[in-house]
This record gives structure tokens, C-alpha cells and sequence, in this order.
């Protein structure tokens, strides 16, 4: 088994992998699209680089067809390449009809080539400007996207720079003819072996792949496990924390204050009625009625506050620097705000929202988070028996 084959084998079987664990990556969560076109051009390169050991196992199939097919392959998976890239970066995605005039020439005149063989250099030629034209934007896209770019980023630009730059050596050395006429169907099989064009283009490449592979994946991993767990620490119907989210963040909050004794205070909302209303009009009513309770509520919060879902129909909310007063202030502003919003009904009526409101402070001699939420609760359950929709502060008491 000669070099070149036992090359083609390796990157072939490494470039499909990585395209098959790009696209399960894909299949499992459809919402990783950069993974999809990643797959996509791993699959095509694996194409480009079986092409070869193709090449010399059946000498006899026609090597102006193969010569095309892997310079196209390799052009496609370098333009798909880039796709991945720039919606990686948060970069607007290419168009369907952008991605289907790059695509279509491409693949008709590379099967034009099975029986007009003059047209092969022209697909070299092609092939050789995707290669190096759609690898030099995907470095752009990574070192410019719209997000900070991180030590990755920075290493898989220098994998994709070695492409570009390996097209150019190679067309240079093609042009001043020294290393013989370009493709593997214008050289013999023995002339192949010892082309060191052959060790640019089938040992340098399928390294600098690899690379570009290998960072790729453990970026788009990256990404999965933040995007699992901000999801473990969100609400899924509200959008909002929900209790663990709150708690790691608020134990952080509240060891802070402690430290600095600065105020902090943290208010309980409880939506009145909720049960009739899931009772008498559904759950789908109720569950309505808890996004549009959640939506007034963080639009009218600061930045550093913390909204969560704290369990059914209550909401909690930590206010850092604020003391008691002030925040029973916020907490009847918000209040207010809800009971100004209607819900319909199923059946053609309207409901109107309402809320009661405990609110409580940090306080010497609180140990952790749960003295002021128990106080919160003891203000809130004096606010429902006292009528509802309305705030209550906690006292001294209560505590």
C-alpha cells in the first residue's frame, strides 16, 4: 500500500467522522446550526479526499471526472465551511438563493467533466478560488464576528490560514512549472506519488481540516453545554429564572450585601385567583396569564435585578441597594401595573390581573436567603388575608 492511499484512507475516515458527529450534533438539537453546515462540509471533504485513494485503486474510471470531483468536493466543503462560521460569529446566514449560486456551477460543470474533459482545469481552477476565497472569509468572519473571540477563535484562524496560503504556493509552483500540470488525472499514478504538490494538497490540508475540525467541535460544545444549562436555570413557559436559577444567583447577591452591608430587599408576588381561572378556563388561559404577569414585571425591573418564577403562580423578585421602603414602592408600582392589564378569556370575556405583593429587607443577623424570603412569605399571606392585590412590608414581628 503506497503512501498516498493509505493517506486518503485516514483523512477520508477522520473528515467523516467529524461530519457525522456534526450532524448527530444537529439532529439532537436543531438549534446548533452551525453544526448542520459543519456536517455538511465534513461530509464534502470526506468526498475530496476518498477521491484519491479512488483514483488508485480504480485506475480505470475515468480520472478527469475524479480529478473534478475532488476539487469541487473540496471547494463545497470550504464554502459550507464558512457558512458554519459566520452564523457561529452571529453573522447574518447566507440566503438560500446566495447558497444556490454558489453551489449549482460548481457541482454542474464538475459532472460536465465525465464527458467533456477539457473543462477539468477550468474546475480546478474554480475549485482552487472557493478553497482559498471561502477560507480567507471564514478567518474574517471569526476574528470579526459581532461576540468577542476567544483563544479558539483565534487558533482555528491559524489552521484556516494555512489553506489559502497552500493554494497560492500551489498555484505559484503550477504557474512557473515546476512541479508539473495541476489535478490528479494530468499526472501517471507514479508521477502522483512523487509530486510535491501531493504533499501540500493531501498531507497539509487533511492536518489543517482536521484542526478547523477539532476547534470547531469543541466550540460548538461549548455552546451546547452554556445553552443546557441556562435552559436547567430558566423558566421554559415565562422566559424568567426559575427557583434555582434565583437561588444561585440571589446566595451570591446576598453574601455580597453582607459583606459590603449594603441593603437588599426581595419581594413576593403572588397572582390572585390564579386557580379560578385555571379552573373555570384552562390551563392554556393560565398559562397566558403567567407570560403576560412575567412580561410586566421584567419590563419594569433594573438590570440588576433578579425575576424569577418561584413555584405555580408566584414570582420573586431581588432587589439589590434597596431598601424596604423603597422597594414596597417598586413592588406597588408593579402592582399597579398589573392590575392594569386584561386577560381573554376563552369564552369572548375579560378578566382583569391582580397581585399581592410581601416584601422584606436584609437584616442584622440574617444567616442566609431564606430568614428574608420566610419574612417575604409572612407579608404576603397577611396581604391575600387582607383582601388582596395589594403590598405588604414585612415587620419587625413578623421576623
Amino acid at each position: 500500500m503506497n503512501w498516498l492511499l493509505l493517506n486518503s484512507i485516514i483523512s477520508a475516515s477522520i473528515t467523516l467522522l467529524f461530519g457525522l458527529v456534526f450532524l448527530a450534533l444537529y439532529w439532537h438539537r436543531t438549534d446548533l446550526h452551525p453544526s448542520r453546515y459543519w456536517g455538511i462540509s465534513y461530509i464534502m471533504l470526506m468526498i475530496a479526499m476518498a477521491t484519491t485513494g479512488v483514483r488508485i485503486l480504480f485506475p480505470y474510471l475515468n480520472p478527469y471526472f475524479l480529478s473534478s470531483l475532488l476539487a469541487s468536493s473540496a471547494g463545497l466543503g470550504c464554502f459550507y465551511l464558512y457558512c458554519g462560521i459566520r452564523i457561529w460569529r452571529q453573522a447574518e446566514p447566507l440566503t438560500d438563493k446566495t447558497r444556490a449560486l454558489v453551489v449549482i456551477p460548481l457541482v454542474a460543470m464538475s459532472l460536465t467533466t465525465s464527458f467533456i474533459t477539457t473543462l477539468e482545469p477550468v474546475v480546478l481552477i474554480w475549485a482552487r478560488l472557493y478553497i482559498g476565497g471561502f477560507t480567507t472569509m471564514a478567518i474574517y468572519a471569526l476574528l470579526t464576528g459581532s461576540q468577542p473571540s476567544n483563544i479558539g477563535h483565534y487558533v482555528t484562524a491559524c489552521f484556516l490560514a494555512g489553506i489559502p496560503l497552500s493554494q497560492v504556493l500551489s498555484a505559484y509552483l503550477i504557474a512557473s512549472g515546476s512541479w508539473g500540470p495541476d489535478g490528479i488525472a494530468a499526472v501517471s499514478l507514479q508521477a502522483l506519488l512523487s509530486s510535491p504538490l501531493a504533499i501540500i494538497n493531501f498531507i497539509g490540508l487533511p492536518i489543517a481540516f482536521t484542526g478547523i475540525g477539532l476547534f470547531c467541535l469543541l466550540g460548538i460544545l461549548l455552546e451546547f453545554s452554556t445553552r443546557l444549562y441556562e435552559e436547567s436555570i430558566r423558566d421554559w413557559l415565562t422566559g424568567c429564572y426559575n427557583r434555582r436559577g434565583f437561588i444561585e444567583l440571589a446566595d451570591k447577591v446576598f453574601h455580597q450585601s453582607r459583606r459590603q452591608n449594603d441593603s437588599l430587599s426581595l419581594v413576593l408576588v403572588d397572582m390572585d385567583d390564579f386557580k379560578v381561572i385555571n379552573d373555570n378556563h384552562g390551563h392554556d388561559v393560565g398559562d397566558t396569564a403567567l407570560q403576560l404577569t412575567a412580561k410586566v414585571l421584567g419590563e419594569r425591573l433594573r438590570a440588576s435585578d433578579v425575576l424569577a418564577r418561584w413555584g405555580g403562580e408566584e414570582f420573586i423578585v431581588l432587589l439589590p441597594n434597596t431598601s424596604e421602603d423603597r422597594a414596597a414602592l417598586v413592588a406597588e408600582s408593579l402592582r399597579e401595573q398589573i392590575s392594569n392589564q386584561t386577560l381573554l378569556l376563552g369564552n369572548g370575556h375579560e378578566h382583569q390581573l391582580t397581585a399581592s405583593f410581601g416584601v422584606s429587607s436584609l437584616r442584622r443577623g440574617d444567616k442566609n436567603l431564606d430568614a428574608i424570603v420566610t419574612r417575604a412569605d409572612v407579608a404576603l399571606y397577611q396581604a391575600k388575608s387582607a383582601g388582596k392585590n395589594r403590598v405588604t412590608p414585612a415587620t419587625i414581628n413578623a421576623a
